[in-house]
């Protein structure tokens, strides 16, 4: 008898495209962008409106679980000089940051205030060298172009003391959703059952606007069973003990003596 051959990768189904995760939310609501299909062929403020709800279920999706597919490394050399750097348009929040492999503690404000002391007092804010500190400052416009409108909001990072020199830098940091503008054919990289997860939250984002109860208490009653289903998938993966037993301490005879 032959050893068996085992199958060591096969062909996942990757879920939807944009599109067709799109023709999904459009169904519900008797609309479509296939004429062949029967039924109402969509407007094109009705694509818009569809568009922009399915994004909104992205980018609460990874607000409602920040640790999947939305943690990110951005990787740069510090410019010599500069006190602060506008971080990548997608950075929603920043979880760490290293200078030279060495990790950067986040300022509080009060850090900030007592920096701003004089010498005598412990401060000197304009002191330069390798940092031990980051802080968020703000944010700023990145956009080059004179289009009225066009705009590239990116938040600031500051790092302190002042960096004396170029080292490479790495922030790790939550992601915002991405808008899948230029991939809108391509498998929308979530897995399949988190992307359930959002077309039924754009469900009902959609109907929310338009007032239709209906449809929507019946999407919130599917995203919740999606919720219970990635709920349950991420406590798989993390041990838990699974016998709990009690000990009564013992009393030593000694004088002074503790329980152990």
């Amino acid at each position: 008898m032959a050893n068996p051959t085992l199958i060591a990768q096969d062909t996942p189904w990757r879920g939807f495209t944009f599109d067709e995760i799109e023709e999904r939310l459009l169904a519900s609501r008797g609309l479509t962008n296939d004429s062949t299909t029967g039924r109402t062929v969509a407007t094109t403020a009705e694509v818009t409106a569809a568009k922009t709800c399915l994004k909104r279920a992205f980018d609460l999706l990874n607000a409602r679980y920040p640790s999947l597919f939305a943690d990110r490394y951005y990787s740069f050399t510090w410019t010599s000089g500069d006190h602060s750097v506008a971080l990548p348009a997608n950075v929603m929040a920043i979880l760490g940051v290293t200078w030279k492999g060495n990790s950067l503690r986040p300022m509080s404000t009060e850090d900030y205030y007592k920096e701003l002391r004089n010498d005598e007092a412990g401060g000197d804010t304009g002191a330069e060298g390798d940092p031990v500190y980051y802080r968020v400052t703000g944010f700023s416009d990145e956009d080059a172009g004179a289009a009225a409108g066009d705009r590239d909001w990116r938040i600031a990072m500051r790092l302190h003391p002042q960096p004396a020199s170029a080292e490479a830098v790495v922030v790790q940091y939550l992601a915002l959703s991405s808008d899948f503008t230029s991939v809108e054919g391509d498998p929308i990289f979530l897995f399949p059952f988190m992307q359930g997860w959002a077309l039924e939250r754009a469900k009902e984002l959609w109907s929310a606007e338009n007032g239709d109860s209906a449809i929507q208490s019946v999407a919130e009653a599917e995203r919740l069973k999606h919720e219970m289903d990635i709920d349950r998938w991420l406590d798989a993966g993390v041990k838990k003990a699974s016998r709990l037993s009690w000990r009564f301490p013992n009393v030593t005879s000694r004088r002074g003596g503790r329980y152990r």
